[in-house]
């Protein structure tokens, strides 16, 4: 799969379960609004599922 940067770090981060937006945004030193269009990007691609303003990933990942 060929993963943007931003999206490699935000499966990162909720590799570790379920995180709050704001969690995964202090996580990456960026704010709230930055990594949103990403998150959206994510699920559309049905990597990442959205509880509220909980996510965690569909499937387990691992960085190749």
């Amino acid at each position: 799969l060929n993963l943007s940067q931003d999206e490699k770090d935000i499966l990162r981060v909720l590799s570790f379960g379920q995180t709050h937006i704001e969690k995964i945004s202090s996580a990456l030193n960026k704010r709230t609004f930055e990594i949103t269009p990403t998150l959206s990007q994510l699920e559309m691609k049905k990597m990442v599922v959205k509880s509220g303003n909980i996510y965690e990933l569909v499937h387990s990942y691992s960085e190749e």
